[in-house]
């Protein structure tokens, strides 16, 4: 998951004998646990590094964000949904409020959330966050508009794979997507 704006600057933490002990660069430290599998190793990382942050800089800092929200992706990857669920509630509002909430990277974000929310069975959660997600796309250039509409009918048909023929869920997801179809051939339409 990488959320973070190419052109943040750099912020290292020093302990007393002037070692770094977290680079918040681009989570590099993360990337390379996770390409290694080594997702303990990355969630401890983070955390340490997180901890000693938050003193130093500021809640609502960019870094600090993007951080948090690579930790979540630590703890998908190690089974710790409501740990993940529990930071990326915590990152979300803050993110939108500092770069909006109709900015690709948020809007991953919030992907990712609801990805987390069904991963644990929190239907309904989830279905409240796509319906949050889906009413974007008013706010969105044509093509987001495009992309958000494809998001929210994949969602859709995930949860019809998954239910059984005759759950009051899969009845929803089916009438959503014949609904998210035909207000996609509406949009398309409209290019």
């Amino acid at each position: 998951m990488s959320g973070q704006p190419s052109n943040l600057p750099s912020v290292r933490l020093l302990n007393e004998e002037g070692i770094c002990v977290l680079s918040l660069d681009s989570g590099e430290l993360r990337k390379c646990y996770n390409y290694a599998e080594e997702y303990e190793k990355a969630a401890e990382s983070l955390e340490m590094g997180i901890n000693a942050a938050e003193n130093k800089i500021a809640k609502d800092d960019l870094i600090l964000i993007v951080v948090k929200n690579n930790l979540a992706y630590a703890y998908e990857q190690k089974g710790e949904y409501k740990k993940s669920i529990a930071l990326l509630e915590e990152t979300l509002p803050i993110q939108q409020e500092i770069v909006g909430k109709s900015n690709f990277d948020t809007l991953k974000i919030l992907v990712y959330l609801i990805e987390q929310y069904r991963k644990i069975k929190g239907l309904a959660k989830a279905i409240s966050l796509l319906e949050e997600l889906h009413l974007f796309r008013g706010s969105l250039l044509r093509r987001n508009t495009y992309t958000a509409l494809k998001l929210y009918e994949h969602m859709v048909s995930v949860r019809q794979k998954k239910l059984e023929p005759g759950d009051e869920q899969r009845k929803w997801a089916e009438v959503r997507s014949q609904k998210c179809i035909e207000t996609w051939k509406w949009t398309w339409a409209r290019r």
